[in-house]
């Protein structure tokens, strides 16, 4: 034997016995007889690192279990049995074994933490080389088997070779999932399930020897577990090699458990679920002698949301049990339950059924049972219902807007519509709102913001197929009109700073009157209130024809009423909160806008803009340079505005941030005609004047030449752009028999205005103004001109030269400064602002003695010395005007809602499959790309196709999905993509092929591949039609499957 193969054993026992041999013996660690120059070997594999932590891969505080865990894991990995191709395995496996033995006791730990890396102190110095260390003489398998209970093969389970089913061993209590339905966790259930485990071997019964043998003291330790190894003065104490430890080894061990005594066996359980189980909570459950963990799974119920022991659930009331109460039954987690509904009942009230939800896991009793009513309206009535209806409608006096087939008559009173009206009406189809809606987020057209908060209400995110579909809408509207009027486009800021906004009148007149209960704070409009109030003191029997007429009066006037007259008519009527008759609070200014601050310091006072058009107007001046000075013309701008809704609803119809797209048109105000005009003058419009509201009647097909020829509408300008507006809704999928374009009347028009029409669309919430059309006269232009004292004005050439007397002011910089001081600026811009009546009015003064100006609120005196008063003639040539502004307004998020309505299909036939019928142009996808099936021989002619589709513009969506051809294409019509490209098995012969499907009919043709993509690029962009593409190819004769 090599004197290094003597050397090991004699190192290992000094850290071995280090605990308890006598203390002199412990100095013989420093004995020179180790200091001999030799190799160090202490394994029988190649050298060793000597810093077991990095061995095991743990930090040096790792705990004792993650040591063991570690251990476990390398072990598993590098074992013989399980990399039997693997030469360095086994050595791997020592390696790991051997730092196992150290750092998993804890003496011997603290002695390797102690004396391990530096080595001098246990004969092992010289060379800093971290290659020596402690040699454990344990056997690894024998280490592992003792350590995680192997029997046989250490990985019986997890090895690559033999072994068989007995090959296995534990490593601890096991985790089993079983899956609950809603109602077996709620209610409590058996369930049968099967689970592997480590138990006493059938056959020995755990005592790990053949039937009739029994256990012998081990020979070689006496029983004692221990070995002992003298050398020379040292003293070596081991676990026994031959029991490893157990003090007795079984002569004939059993051959099915390999003398382990326990077998790894497949049991049936049941288990017990407790009622009122959730989702991912586990349990402990003993099987014999081991135990093992259960880990539930509960699926989602349809009908019941569940909250710790409480449950939600839905149920729906008729129209007549909300009015006038009733009950219902509903289901119940144990038992149905009888819900009485009280009269007046509405939509959204929540009721709580105590005791009637799931019974407490953790605690006594059950949980509470809560139904959200919702009121179900009828989908259709009879002749009969519709009837009663519309006479309960003329006497209620709270409806917060309109009711389709009554109209408001003079004095604010509803009365029925003629029959006329109403048969000029659409008939409305059936309309599954509900389902339209659930299509649109399952699609991700759109969806609420924050939605995995609760959502915000009144905003809105939109999906791929939503954004997409936006997009295409917008650039459909820039070349109907950007690129056709020859329009500049602008992109101007969001952030407005306070002044701009207070030239234009936003600041003051942008808000809304509000009175809040004073009890519950809950906020009513003004307006609204007040008009609600007077309508029911005019329907009591009791009130005078005096009251009643002065009821009217005040209805008539209450748009332009100020605050105070406003309050004066609360205090006269003396009006309480409509639902608890609490008192009401004085009347405060809600302002529509956002405001904000600009920059760190917050000096500057900024709002979200509510509106694009103050954008252009200030850059007015810019633009009309950009034009050569030249009149008309016509700006245009997309971007997102904010007003702060005091009640958002209906979707995108009432939201607090939402796209526009704006027009202003600038004109002569005394010239408002359109030289395209004559082009569009016998186009037939629908037009809903204010006449004809004021008097009760229905709207009117008109043309639009004969309605500027009448004053109906106010000029040819404005007349021009309603056709225009009329035709892009058309082009974009608006159903022309639900669009209508209604004139404001004087009491609603804005304060800017002097004509305004409305193009309105029929949708399920009613008619919904999505397009404004209004002659803003030269008001915004002329509030900035006075506001920043910046002529915003245009030049127009005089048939011939004017000359005119012209009177100036003169100031005296000096003297005014002199008297004014740090004011005298102020008062040289204000004197340069006067007007000409001003100036005359100054003159006066000053020949009488001293004149008085106003300026920043303050009087101011002035003197002839400060001021003199110019006179004299000039000729022009030319005549400064301030331009009148036409504007067409667009809220893009209301024309997608109405175009969504006008377009949800359903197929005949098939209430499952619904679409949506959008025009090509503004379609998220224009093509769709379908294998027929996953065969690899149509993946280079798929490839090819959609390379030619992407070449040519088109964009398109390859489905190469496993489900059907008739559930692909009933995906695609979901989204409304027009059109879809099939590759089959005709494809693949020459010449190749392919049929192109149109969506809304669902005919097929067979085209070749090189001809497919211009195609289809012709008909997304609108220059050929589908029924054009049949008569030049053919008819591609197959059935869709609905599968």
């Amino acid at each position: 034997m090599s004197i290094s193969n003597r050397l090991r054993p004699l190192c290992y026992s000094l850290f071995s016995i280090h605990q308890f041999v006598p203390t002199s013996a412990k100095h013989f660690s420093s004995c020179r007889l180790l200091k001999l120059d030799l190799p160090r070997h202490f394994s029988t594999s190649k050298q060793l690192y000597s810093d077991y932590y990095k061995v095991l891969g743990v930090e040096k505080t790792a705990e004792q279990k993650d040591i063991k865990k570690a251990y476990y894991q390398l072990a598993k990995k590098y074992h013989p049995d399980s990399n039997k191709d693997d030469p360095n395995a086994s050595k791997k496996f020592q390696e790991v074994s051997e730092a196992y033995e150290v750092l998993g006791d804890d003496d011997k730990r603290a002695q390797f933490d102690t004396y391990g890396s530096a080595g001098e102190q246990f004969g092992m110095g010289g060379g800093g080389q971290q290659q020596g260390g402690f040699r454990g003489n344990i056997d690894p398998e024998e280490l592992f088997r003792s350590i995680f209970g192997d029997k046989g093969s250490p990985f019986g389970n997890f090895s690559q070779g033999g072994g068989g089913g007995a090959e296995q061993f534990d490593f601890g209590p096991k985790e089993y999932h079983v899956n609950l339905t809603f109602q077996q966790a709620a209610q409590g259930v058996s369930k049968d399930m099967y689970v592997s485990i480590m138990d006493n071997c059938n056959k020995c019964k755990g005592n790990g020897g053949e039937p009739g043998s029994k256990p012998e003291r081990c020979p070689s330790c006496n029983g004692t577990g221990m070995e002992t190894v003298s050398t020379g003065p040292f003293m070596m104490r081991s676990t026994c090699r031959r029991c490893s430890g157990k003090g007795t080894y079984n002569k004939n061990p059993c051959g099915e458990c390999r003398g382990v005594g326990q077998t790894n066996q497949r049991q049936k359980i049941t288990v017990p679920v407790p009622a009122g189980i959730e989702d991912g909570q586990t349990v402990r459950m003993p099987v014999g002698v081991k135990e093992v963990f259960i880990t539930f799974r509960v699926e989602k119920s349809e009908y019941y949301t569940r909250k710790g022991a409480d449950v939600y659930t839905e149920a729906s009331i008729s129209l007549a049990q909300s009015a006038l109460g009733g009950s219902i039954r509903v289901q119940g987690i144990y038992e149905d339950l009888n819900i009485q509904i009280p009269a007046g009942t509405s939509s959204h009230t929540r009721m709580r059924m105590a005791g009637k939800g799931i019974k407490k896991v953790s605690g006594f009793g059950h949980g509470d049972h809560y139904i959200n009513i919702k009121i179900q309206p009828p989908k259709t009535l009879s002749d009969k219902q519709a009837a009663l209806l519309k006479a309960y409608a003329e006497i209620e006096t709270n409806t917060p807007g309109t009711v389709l087939g009554l109209t408001f008559a003079l004095g604010g009173k509803k009365k029925v519509m003629e029959d006329k009206e109403v048969s000029l009406r659409p008939s409305q189809a059936k309309f599954d709102r509900t389902k339209m809606e659930d299509t649109l987020k399952r699609r991700f057209f759109y969806d609420q913001s924050f939605a995995i908060y609760g959502g915000v209400t009144g905003q809105y995110d939109f999906g791929p197929m939503g954004c997409a579909m936006k997009q295409n809408l917008l650039q459909a509207w820039r070349k109907h009109f950007v690129l056709e009027e020859q329009m500049l486009e602008v992109d101007c800021t969001v952030l407005t700073p306070e002044p701009i906004l207070e030239a234009s009148g936003h600041v003051a007149r942008f808000a809304d009157l509000m009175v809040k209960d004073t009890k519950n704070g809950e906020c009513f409009r003004l307006d609204h209130l007040i008009k609600a109030a007077l309508e029911k003191v005019c329907a009591e029997k009791k009130t005078s024809a005096e009251t009643k007429a002065e009821c009217e009066d005040i209805v008539i006037r209450l748009d332009g009423m100020t605050k105070d007259e406003m309050a004066a008519v609360m205090k006269k009527f003396d009006m309480k909160a409509p639902l608890t008759n609490n008192p009401l609070t004085e009347p405060i200014e809600f302002n529509l806008m956002f405001q904000t601050h600009i920059g760190p310091s917050g000096a500057v006072r900024g709002f979200l803009r509510p509106e694009t058009a103050q954008g252009i107007f200030v850059n007015f001046k810019r633009l009309l340079e950009f034009n050569q000075g030249k009149l008309p013309f016509a700006a245009a701008q997309i971007g997102n505005s904010f007003r702060n809704e005091i009640s958002p609803r209906s979707g995108l119809i009432r939201v607090r941030e939402f796209t526009m797209a704006e027009i202003e048109h600038f004109c002569d105000p005394v010239d408002k005609s359109h030289p395209k005009f004559s082009t569009v003058v016998n186009t037939v419009m629908t037009l809903y004047s204010a006449n004809n509201q004021m008097g009760g009647e229905a709207a009117k097909l008109v043309s639009i030449g004969d309605a500027v020829t009448s004053g109906m509408v106010a000029n040819q300008t404005l007349g021009y752009f309603m056709v225009r507006i009329q035709e892009f809704l058309l082009a974009m999928g608006v159903d022309s028999s639900r669009l209508r374009f209604r004139q404001h009347m004087a009491n609603e028009m804005a304060h800017y205005a002097c004509d305004c029409w409305d193009a309105e669309l029929l949708t399920s919430y009613g008619w919904v103004e999505c397009v404004g059309c209004a002659d803003r006269s030269a008001y915004d232009l002329t509030q900035h001109t006075m506001a920043t004292g910046v002529k915003l004005c245009a030049e127009k050439r005089l048939p011939e030269p004017v000359t005119r007397d012209i009177m100036e002011i003169m100031p005296n910089k000096g003297a005014i400064g002199k008297a004014f001081k740090k004011e005298a600026k102020s008062v040289t811009d204000m004197l340069a602002k006067l007007s000409l009546e001003q100036i005359n009015k100054v003159e006066a003064d000053l020949e009488g003695g001293d004149a008085s100006i106003e300026v920043d609120g303050k009087p101011v005196t002035l003197t002839k010395d400060m001021v003199s008063v110019k006179k004299y003639q000039k000729t022009f040539h030319v005549e400064e005007i301030i331009p009148s502004v036409i504007e067409p307004s667009f809220g893009i998020g209301r024309v997608m809602y109405a175009i969504f309505e006008h377009n949800f299909k359903v197929r005949e036939g098939d209430e499952q499959r619904t679409y949506f019928s959008l025009p090509p142009v503004i379609s998220p996808l224009k093509c769709s790309l379908l294998p027929l099936s996953n065969n690899t021989d149509f993946t280079p002619l798929v490839q090819t196709i959609s390379q030619a589709l992407t070449m040519h513009d088109i964009s398109h969506r390859v489905d190469d999905s496993s489900g059907s051809i008739g559930k692909r294409y009933a995906r695609t019509d979901e989204v409304a993509i027009p059109f879809g490209i099939t590759v089959d098995f005709d494809s693949l012969k020459e010449p190749h092929s392919v049929t192109l499907r149109e969506r809304d009919t669902t005919t097929q043709i067979r085209i070749d591949v090189d001809q497919v993509a211009e195609v289809v690029r012709q008909l997304s962009t609108g220059r050929t039609s589908w029924a054009d593409v049949l008569q030049k190819f053919p008819k591609f004769e197959a059935q869709e499957t609905k599968s």
